[in-house]
């Protein structure tokens, strides 16, 4: 937002007089004291009980202070920033729009330690960064673990570390009383270590996951936590189970799962990615393509998974006449010579995870679910190579090999993706046929 003239004025004079010796601003009811020199690319700076203001002539951050936000509601805190924010807007302007900038979640745990070998049993998508920073301390027995980190901090960061020691080490005796009496008031005995598990979401992906926006914070963060903590990053017991991914949730990390910041009972919350026009990933491309596979795959492939994608589309909208169209074209990709028998598409069904899909509208027989090229591992089968079998209905089967990714014919390969297309009968318009595409 535009800054008011008339506050800059003040800010600037009261910067000349800190440099003598103090200066102080009444902003939102709060004493602020203002700083002899900007800080965080502002030419403005000030503290406060509720934390600091960094001001600019186009923007202002409010940097709320840790005791501040312990001592009262999420929301009423927010609604504190924006009353500061308010308070420098020029005259006329719009009501000013907050941006959430930087935010810390994190959980304090009693009764718990750590050690080095609890980094290597971590799994999660925020595993598989593999850039662990380890802290620690010399002590007459060894070097003792203080903390493990891991992440990027613009993007996100997960902290474990000792919280007791740290606060030790420090000389804000404000700060170590504060939160030794929050711990005691929630349990603690005051004996033993609390350490304090801390994830810092930045940049985009705080975007992503919906914090962005001050005043939806509130019912954000135990959703958010949820899948910080089962999705994200996980700490496992590695006894449980052969592959560390299925192994049970260590009991400790077990606590931080239930640990509620506004509301129990929240689900993990939804990552929503963003593709560069703007559209989400949901609307940017269909549903079970890899953006990170399609710029290497082969372009009959993917022209096949678009063609299957339109039948099953077609055949639920009741649209017979563009699923033909689109099982012909199929036809026509995969043969050899180029010409593909004509008939009439009967079903196509999708299945996912092994759940089949609805029957569509107006279909007859059985019905063959398909999965769309890609979803499988690659394979090959030894059937490709016997004659057409021939059943009760007088069925053919005929099969066609897509090429693999390297673009290699199917039927050189030992590793090929195989597309099965059933043909009933004689090719006639009387005659209806049904097509099976996927994974050999």
């Amino acid at each position: 937002m535009p800054v008011s003239p008339a506050v800059l004025d003040q800010l600037t004079r009261a910067k000349l007089a800190a440099r003598i010796g103090e200066a102080y601003l009444t902003i939102a009811g709060e004493r602020f004291a203002v700083e002899r020199q900007g800080r965080r690319g502002k030419p403005f700076s000030a503290v406060g009980e509720s934390g600091r203001i960094f001001v600019g002539a186009g923007d202002i951050i409010v940097d709320l202070a840790v005791p501040f936000l312990a001592s009262r509601p999420l929301a009423e805190a927010v609604n504190h920033a924006d009353m500061i924010a308010a308070h420098f807007a020029a005259p006329g302007s719009e009501a000013p729009v907050g941006k959430v900038q930087e935010l810390d979640l994190c959980v304090d745990i009693a009764g718990a330690t750590f050690s080095e070998a609890d980094r290597e049993a971590f799994v999660g998508r925020l595993r598989r960064m593999r850039d662990w920073r380890t802290d620690a301390r010399r002590t007459r027995s060894g070097p003792m673990l203080t903390g493990l980190h891991v992440g990027d901090r613009r993007n996100l960061v997960f902290s474990l570390y000792n919280k007791t020691g740290q606060l030790g080490r420090k000389r804000a005796t404000v700060r170590a009383d504060m939160e030794r009496a929050g711990w005691i008031a929630h349990g603690w005995d005051g004996q033993g270590q609390i350490w304090r598990a801390e994830f810092r979401p930045r940049g985009r992906h705080l975007a992503e996951l919906g914090l962005r926006t001050p005043s939806t914070l509130p019912e954000r963060l135990d959703a958010v936590w949820q899948r910080f903590t089962r999705k994200t990053l996980r700490l496992v017991a590695l006894e449980t189970a052969t592959r560390r991914e299925r192994c049970k949730t260590d009991p400790r990390w077990g606590v931080l799962q239930e640990a509620v910041f506004t509301q129990s009972g929240a689900c993990p919350a939804v990552r929503l990615r963003r593709a560069p026009s703007g559209a989400t990933s949901e609307t940017a491309e269909p549903r079970g393509l890899d953006r990170g596979r399609m710029k290497q795959a082969n372009p009959r492939v993917m022209m096949a998974e678009h063609l299957i994608q339109g039948m099953v589309e077609a055949l639920a909208a009741g649209d017979v006449g563009t699923a033909r169209i689109a099982h012909d074209a199929l036809g026509r990709l995969l043969s050899a010579n180029g010409a593909a028998p004509r008939g009439t598409v009967v079903e196509i069904g999708v299945a996912r995870n092994g759940v089949p899909a609805p029957p569509s509208p107006g279909a007859r027989g059985a019905r063959l679910a398909t999965v769309a090229a890609g979803q499988g591992a690659a394979c090959s089968s030894p059937s490709a190579s016997r004659p057409p079998s021939k059943g009760r209905s007088e069925t053919s089967t005929e099969r066609a090999a897509a090429p693999d990714a390297q673009g290699k014919d199917g039927a050189d390969s030992s590793h090929t993706k195989y597309l099965d297309r059933t043909v009933l009968g004689h090719c006639s318009s009387d005659v209806p046929r049904t097509l099976h595409a996927g994974p050999g």
